[in-house]
């Protein structure tokens, strides 16, 4: 397991190394080269998820359906703070869109929920770099979600699907709101383990990160 730690530090090593002779001078910013090729790493995993793995978790509302992507996004939160873990799943959704051409307004509301999501779990984890802050910041994460994606449906939902807007707050209780609630805390619980498996790996490139930002 370390072994495939060690692999996942060497390959954004390398890309990174790659990426700034790429440039021309080579001499482009080691942390800034790094950070992008870690965005880049989580973000098509993430989409590969997303794309690949959805099944619906409502019995009320089966049209409602979790993919693992944000487990994926949590971890890079954990890594590269709440910014990071923002634009890994703004990327991941606009590789979702050029792939499959998703309707952009689906991954707007996607990008406002599991945003809001990220960016707690980052914050959270900032405070407290442990696996017990990834957590408490999943489960807060979760109902900030949930409250961000009420005036979300609201808004979108009835643009996107042509459901009436009555309807739509009809279903906020019974579908909407336990939904997105659900999808965070799944998505906690995915990322859990995977904190635990790769916690030398997010504490090391953590400590890098931070290193750097204090060199001159």
């Amino acid at each position: 397991m370390h072994s495939f730690q060690r692999n996942i530090e060497k390959f954004i090593d390398s890309a990174a190394v790659i990426v700034d002779a790429a440039g021309g001078s080579g001499r482009g910013s080691p942390l800034t080269t790094r950070v992008l090729v870690t965005v880049a790493l989580f973000g098509v995993l993430a989409a590969v998820l997303m794309m690949t793995i959805s099944v619906p978790i409502m019995p009320t509302a089966p049209f409602l359906k979790f993919d693992p992507s944000d487990a994926v996004a949590m971890i890079s939160a954990a890594v590269l703070g709440p910014g990071g873990g923002v634009a890994v799943v703004a990327l991941k959704n606009a590789l979702v869109f050029m792939i499959r051409g998703a309707n952009p307004l689906g991954l707007l509301m996607n990008l406002a929920g599991s945003g809001t999501l990220i960016w707690t779990v980052g914050r959270v984890y900032q405070g407290r770099p442990s696996l017990w802050g990834l957590m408490a910041g999943g489960v807060a994460g979760a109902v900030a979600a949930a409250l961000v994606m009420v005036p979300a449906n609201l808004l979108m939902v009835p643009v996107i699907h042509g459901i009436p807007r009555e309807t739509v707050a009809s279903m906020l209780l019974p579908a909407y709101i336990p939904f997105n609630l659900l999808k965070g805390l799944l998505s906690t619980a995915l990322a859990t383990p995977l904190h635990v498996v790769l916690a030398p790996f997010v504490t090391g490139r953590r400590r890098a990160i931070r290193e750097r930002r204090a060199l001159p």
